[in-house]
């Protein structure tokens, strides 16, 4: 990951992802992250998630660009 984010978790304290630094997002958690920040998730479990995503980008720019995990 480059960049940093910041983290809301369900209880309201709040934390900030940095570069190379892992944390588990869980139910009523959020996360704000810059433009242009690269970074990897992944469902660890096998029930499905619901992302909910905003962005202040215009129309026509991706909210993500997906690439190959093997190259972060």
């Amino acid at each position: 990951m480059r960049g940093e984010a910041k983290v809301t978790k369900a209880n309201g304290t709040q934390l900030i992802l940095q570069q190379r630094k892992t944390t588990q997002l869980t139910v009523g958690d959020s996360l704000v992250e810059p433009a242009g920040m690269v970074h990897y998730g992944e469902n660890q479990t096998n029930k499905p998630i619901i992302l909910l995503s905003a962005s202040l980008f215009n129309a026509n720019q991706p909210k993500a660009i997906l690439t190959n995990p093997e190259n972060r």
